[in-house]
């Protein structure tokens, strides 16, 4: 059985190179939650790569073996790039969300 657990994304600050500084935070029980570290991806990041940096934060990656994660920003699911959401919900280069 496939588990969809939800990651918000709290702390996005997009870079003039499209460099995303993401910070992963979670509603989900503890086992689930990863160090509040900033990590920096690619604006072409897309949930998928989320989901792999996510699994080399864990401390047991066996823990979400299977597991299919989404991704939020400002209660908006990542459907498409993180540059192509920080453009849809008007976010600037220097905002940080």
């Amino acid at each position: 059985m496939i588990t969809t657990a939800a990651f918000l994304l709290i702390t996005i600050k997009m870079e003039m190179t499209s460099e995303v500084q993401v910070v992963f935070k979670t509603n989900l029980p503890k086992e689930f939650a990863v160090p509040e570290t900033q990590v920096q991806l690619s604006g072409g990041s897309t949930a998928k790569d989320l989901t792999q940096v996510l699994t080399q934060l864990f401390d047991d990656e066996s823990l979400i073996k299977g597991k299919k994660f989404n991704f939020m920003v400002d209660n908006t699911f990542l459907t498409s790039t993180l540059s192509e959401l920080l453009t849809r919900l008007s976010k600037s280069n220097e905002q940080t969300i």
